[in-house]
C-alpha cells in the first residue's frame, strides 16, 4: 500500500511540474539543429527578454553566426556573433550595423526589404547581406513554428 501511495505522489509531482512550465515542454522537445532553407537554427532559449535563437548560414567568406532575439513575433535584437567575411566587403556591412537595424525595423515586411539599399556601391557584399536577411527570415519562421 505504501508503494502505491508513493507512486501516486510521484505522478502528481511530475504532473504539477509539467503544468507549471509556461510553454509546456516546447523548449525541451525542440531538437536542434533545425534547417530552414540554407539556414540552420542551432539553439533556442526563452529568456526574460524574449526568445533568443542562434542561427548559422554561409556568407561569402564562410559561416555567419547570429543571435536573434524575438518578442511577440518581432525581431528586437540582431547580434552577429561570428563571421569570416572579408574586411571592406561583408565585414563592413556587418560592422556598419545599418542592415541589422533594418532587419529589426522591417521585421513585419522582410520579404519587401531590399538589402541592396544597405550596401556600399563600391564594396557590394550582396552575399553577406542576403545571408543576414535569410537568417532573419528563418528566425521568424522558427519562432512561429516552435514558440508561438
Amino acid at each position: 500500500m505504501l508503494k502505491k501511495i508513493s507512486l501516486l505522489l510521484l505522478v502528481l509531482v511530475a504532473m504539477t511540474l509539467t503544468a507549471c512550465d509556461s510553454k509546456g515542454t516546447t523548449e525541451a522537445t525542440i531538437g536542434y539543429p533545425q534547417k530552414y532553407g540554407i539556414v540552420d537554427v542551432v539553439a533556442g532559449e526563452e529568456t526574460k527578454t524574449g526568445v533568443v535563437l542562434t542561427l548559422e548560414t554561409d556568407g561569402f567568406g564562410g559561416t555567419v553566426k547570429v543571435d536573434v532575439t524575438i518578442v511577440g513575433g518581432k525581431i528586437t535584437d540582431f547580434d552577429v556573433l561570428e563571421h569570416t567575411e572579408s574586411s571592406g566587403w561583408g565585414k563592413a556591412v556587418i560592422d556598419n550595423g545599418t542592415l541589422a537595424q533594418a532587419l529589426i525595423d522591417e521585421t513585419d515586411d522582410l520579404d519587401s526589404l531590399d538589402v541592396h539599399e544597405y550596401l556600399d556601391s563600391e564594396a557590394s557584399a550582396t552575399v553577406t547581406a542576403e545571408a543576414l536577411l535569410d537568417i532573419a527570415k528563418a528566425a521568424l519562421e522558427h519562432y512561429a513554428d516552435s514558440y508561438e
